[in-house]
């Protein structure tokens, strides 16, 4: 996502990443000339203060351990008048996707790891960050039903480390049993977006 940052705002864009693998990933699939990745993390991003005209969050802030020290630390390196965006499921607002609709189980244990709208709101404007907008956002998460489902069986939907191997293995025999009554175009996917400015 960021050499899309940078070709839609121009740079610097910069990318914070804890994960030495997933850093040295975006370095190989995801090279711009006007970005960088550093290591660092959300309660501790590598930055000087006020540097960033905006900040991204893109389905992230359920990993976040320390939020209170994330929100914090956002407010730190974005610069007065700047913008946050958190792109985000919601424990009470989960999004309707197919697979939810075939393996319920599945659903409910996404919806575990997550906060309430109210919680991630919360932590934000605890730490001095006012909310300017809350958007819904429909992308297009694959060109079709074939590859949202090679993607999921590669499971990098983070549900899955939460689910036990049988709850896995019996969800994607009842996915492949219902593959043929399932829409087989584009996959859509509806998320909230929240628009946050500094307070003050």
């Amino acid at each position: 996502m960021t050499p899309a940052l940078a070709s839609a705002f121009g740079g610097p864009v910069h990318g914070v990443e804890p994960s030495d693998r997933m850093r040295a990933q975006a370095l190989a699939h995801a090279a711009d000339p006007a970005v960088t990745y550093a290591a660092g993390s959300a309660e501790r991003i590598p930055l000087p203060d006020a540097s960033c005209d905006a900040a991204l969050l893109f389905f992230v802030w359920h990993h976040v351990v320390g939020r209170a020290a994330a929100a914090r630390e956002l407010r730190r390196v974005v610069r007065p008048g700047g913008t946050l965006f958190v792109q985000a499921n919601f424990a009470d607002r989960m999004p309707d996707v197919w697979w939810f609709r075939v393996v319920p189980e599945w659903e409910a244990a996404d919806a575990a790891q997550f906060r309430s709208e109210h919680e991630v709101k919360s932590d934000f404007t605890a730490a001095g960050w006012t909310l300017v907008a809350h958007e819904e956002v429909t992308w297009v998460r694959s060109a079709s039903l074939a590859e949202d489902v090679e993607r999921l069986r590669l499971r990098s939907v983070s549900a899955f480390e939460h689910m036990s191997e049988e709850v896995v293995d019996a969800g994607f025999a009842r996915i492949e049993a219902a593959l043929p009554s399932l829409d087989d175009g584009p996959q859509h996917e509806t998320s909230q977006l929240l628009v946050l400015r500094p307070a003050g």
